[in-house]
């Protein structure tokens, strides 16, 4: 059986792997909330496409030209109508196979018409950071 999140969650990973930040925010209802892992919270659209250009910026200073790769892993969802929840893993890795961040995830989604939204999204994870007298290269 198909998820009810499963096409959403299958753009968001291609926005994220393409750097595609304005296709990433429009996956969030108009006034969605991203809740990082670092205890930053992006409210709306444009202030969650911020938060994602911020992430794409770190990585580049830990990879110069890095390209990440997002996949996650469903643990559990549940849908109520037009109202549902996922939560699970996921890793960010470079092209080398190199995590960057592996943590979990949770969020909350609405369906507007026939599509899903992401209303809220949790995300806790670990960075993974190369030594400080080292750098990574892109692979």
């Amino acid at each position: 059986m198909k998820s009810a999140f499963e096409e959403y969650r299958k753009r968001w990973a291609e926005a994220y792997n393409r750097k595609d930040l304005r296709a990433l925010a429009e996956l969030y209802t108009e006034n969605g909330v991203f809740y990082g892992g670092d205890g930053s919270v992006a409210r709306g659209r444009r202030a969650i496409r911020e938060h994602f250009e911020g992430n794409f910026a770190e990585y580049e200073k830990i990879i110069p030209g890095v390209r990440p790769h997002f996949e996650s892993k469903v643990e559990d969802e549940e849908v109520f109508g037009d109202i549902g929840y996922e939560f699970g893993s996921y890793k960010i890795t470079a092209p080398n196979g190199k995590v960057l961040v592996e943590g979990s995830y949770s969020g909350i989604g609405r369906r507007i018409g026939d599509t899903w939204k992401i209303a809220r999204h949790m995300s806790t994870g670990s960075v993974v950071t190369p030594a400080p007298e080292k750098k990574l290269e892109a692979v």
